[in-house]
């Protein structure tokens, strides 16, 4: 079976790009949102499923991660808590590959 990825922020326009460039290659992918509105932009992307998570919720991360052998964080665009909100990926991901960036 093909590794699960789960992609941080999936609605919007750089999480949508991870998920069509995963879709095309076949690699299963769960987006990682905030609202309804995400997760249908997620699965119109390539997600093949979907999970809401609030970031900055600590208690929301275990749940929406289960089972992914990696994820790929990318930090909101100008998120004034941009490094508290990595920090959660990081410690909430120890099971399984973790790719934090932030935009330059």
């Amino acid at each position: 079976m093909t590794p699960l990825v789960g992609v941080v922020c999936a609605g919007g326009q750089t999480g949508r790009a991870i998920l069509a460039e995963l879709s095309r290659r076949g690699i299963r992918a769960r987006g990682l949102v905030h609202s309804t509105r995400s997760a249908q932009c997620a699965t119109e992307a390539g997600a093949d499923e979907t999970a809401l998570l609030q970031l900055a919720d600590q208690s929301c991360w275990a749940p929406a991660i289960e089972g992914l052998d990696t994820l790929v964080f990318l930090a909101p665009p100008f998120a004034a808590e941009e490094e508290r909100l990595a920090a959660n990926a990081l410690v909430a991901s120890p099971g399984c590959r973790t790719t934090c960036a932030n935009r330059p």
